[in-house]
């Protein structure tokens, strides 16, 4: 079992609270102290896209989403030689082998229950992508 969390329902005010089932995958905040996951969405909601002619423009949530799963899958031309993208597959790796440890697994980030990235990388993890 797969689950998304909001990482508000793990702080306790001055850090993260997590059980070692739960993951964050959100980007570097430095106000919390968080590391930015390698399946952190690299697509900020405002900000523009270059991808390529299909995915260029401003980005909206759903746009973010949609991005995400396209750069996650490869779909972006020329992504897969980038060595983020063999890490974030690494990750996704390590992500597998904790959910079989643990028996589930929890996505922390910080959209959530809004559309975010996290769906994404439970679709890829539960179809076993």
């Amino acid at each position: 079992m797969i689950e998304i969390g909001n990482i508000r329902d793990y702080w306790d005010g001055e850090k993260m609270q997590l059980p070692e089932y739960a993951v964050y995958v959100g980007r570097r905040n430095n106000r919390r102290g968080l590391a930015a996951s390698p399946l952190e969405n690299r697509f900020p909601i405002g900000g523009w896209s270059f991808c390529d002619e299909v995915h260029r423009g401003t980005i909206t949530r759903e746009g973010a989403v949609k991005l995400f799963r396209a750069w996650l899958r490869g779909d972006i031309r020329g992504v897969r030689q980038l060595p983020v993208w063999d890490i974030a597959h690494r990750e996704l790796d390590r992500l597998r082998a904790l959910h079989e440890k643990h028996g589930k697994l929890t996505l922390v980030c910080w959209c959530h229950p809004k559309p975010c990235h996290a769906s994404v990388i439970a679709e890829v993890l539960e179809a076993g992508e």
